[in-house]
């Protein structure tokens, strides 16, 4: 009998009051649910929180895997800690999230190592660079040259994910030949 494929989604903490939470954003349990028909997962944080001990994460990790067949790294509001990639200071001390910082950077050393496929988007896709020894800048739209990315939120959902700019793919790569083209018109927010 062939087993239901289940993705695991790495939690955001947010604090609603007094307590915090730990969920994922409707739209990204979407996608993996319905748009990739498979069953998604969401990962508490394990890291030291509030009323949250610490775990041995590579011991808890290894076994999490074990009954995992992906990887979906979803965005957040939050933004990776800058100790975790630089000796910079925060420009967005208040925008942190270092309980799913110590979720998501060693989940994703140790998915690396088995091969275990990962699909990454916004802050995953920086929780990925970060995972792998990258740098990111904290304001990349302060930078010359460098798109805004930012979401508008006066937009509806619409709106703010309609296609935006080009990105050209590489020559015969996977997605390229998935779509039959070198370039594609997407959308890149954050």
């Amino acid at each position: 009998m062939n087993r239901y494929p289940v993705v695991g989604i790495p939690s955001d903490v947010t604090r609603y009051g007094l307590s915090s939470f730990h969920g994922a954003g409707e739209k990204y349990i979407n996608a993996v649910a319905n748009g990739a028909d498979v069953c998604p997962l969401i990962i508490p944080a394990q890291g030291p929180g509030e009323d949250l001990q610490a775990t041995d994460s590579d011991e808890l990790n290894q076994r999490l895997l074990d009954n995992l067949d992906g990887l979906f790294l979803s965005g957040s509001p939050s933004n990776i800690q800058p100790s975790l990639y630089s000796d910079e200071e925060s420009e967005t001390p208040d925008d942190h999230d270092p309980q799913r910082d110590s979720l998501s950077l060693p989940l994703i050393r140790a998915a690396m190592k088995r091969k275990m496929p990962i699909l990454a988007v916004c802050r995953g896709m920086q929780e990925l660079n970060v995972a792998m020894g990258g740098t990111l800048h904290q304001k990349v739209h302060k930078i010359a040259k460098m798109m805004d990315h930012r979401e508008d939120k006066t937009l509806d959902r619409v709106g703010q994910y309609q296609d935006a700019h080009n990105v050209k793919l590489i020559e015969n790569g996977a997605l390229s030949k998935l779509i039959g083209s070198d370039s594609a018109r997407v959308n890149s927010l954050h």
